[in-house]
């Protein structure tokens, strides 16, 4: 089973399905720091740092996937 991430953040989501035999092929998510983290963390073959509202999946050409899940976006200027 393949997923996406959508306001990845750090990947805890991501890590967590990993463990669960589920394989994250994308993520997005706009903070550079929590990009860096995320990277440390999980092993998705490919993250994307950009702004949701500027996405699209034949633009950013996005692998279709069974399970796509989010975080939580945060609002703080991040």
């Amino acid at each position: 089973m393949k997923a996406a991430a959508l306001f990845s953040g750090i990947g805890g989501f991501c890590l967590g399905f990993e463990r669960q035999g589920i394989k994250t092929q994308w993520a997005l998510e706009l903070n550079q720091h929590a990009v860096e983290t995320y990277r440390a963390n999980v092993s998705t073959p490919r993250i994307i740092q950009k702004d949701i509202r500027e996405v699209s999946v034949a633009g950013d050409d996005l692998e279709p996937v069974d399970v796509l899940h989010a975080g939580f976006p945060c609002t703080n200027g991040w």
